[in-house]
């Protein structure tokens, strides 16, 4: 049986308040929630052959088929609960994720910024240890609203 639900309409009503643009191809779409504080802040869900993927910043998360998740994620990066965050050590990209406001904020010593990002994973928690280590280590985050997007150096 084919699959018959219209993704396309249904993000547009569900976001109808949003400033979104839809763009149809031959085996998918993309649609994006325009960012009136950044412009380079949009969010982008791309669905190609039935298999979502959301696009934020510099992430690109695969959904899969899994409609409810990607309205989940993109619910709580609009309601400013959720930011994205990239792990850099020597200038490179080390890692990245998705973390709720309330672990990650700008006034935080290091090792609590290492906590909350590790969200309680040991394995994580070290390979973020060894980057401080190392030197030249910071975390840049970014979420939908412009007071969310920020540096932190965790290491020089």
């Amino acid at each position: 049986m084919e699959k018959t639900t219209d993704y396309a309409a249904l993000l547009g009503y569900t976001y109808s308040e949003q400033s979104t643009t839809l763009l149809q191809s031959e085996n998918g779409f993309t649609f994006t929630i325009r960012n009136p504080e950044r412009a380079d802040g949009n969010i982008e869900i791309a669905v190609t052959d039935g298999i979502f993927t959301v696009a934020f910043f510099s992430m690109e998360e695969d959904f899969g088929e899994d409609f409810g998740e990607v309205v989940a994620f993109v619910d709580e990066l609009l309601a400013d609960e959720t930011v994205i965050f990239e792990l850099m050590s020597q200038g490179e990209y080390v890692l990245g994720g998705s973390r709720s406001v309330k672990e990650i904020g700008k006034y935080r010593s290091p090792l609590a910024m290492v906590e909350g990002l590790s969200g309680g994973d040991f394995e994580l928690r070290k390979g973020i240890l060894s980057c401080m280590k190392e030197g030249n280590c910071a975390v840049r985050v970014r979420g939908f609203r412009a007071t969310r997007c920020f540096s932190v150096i965790l290491a020089k």
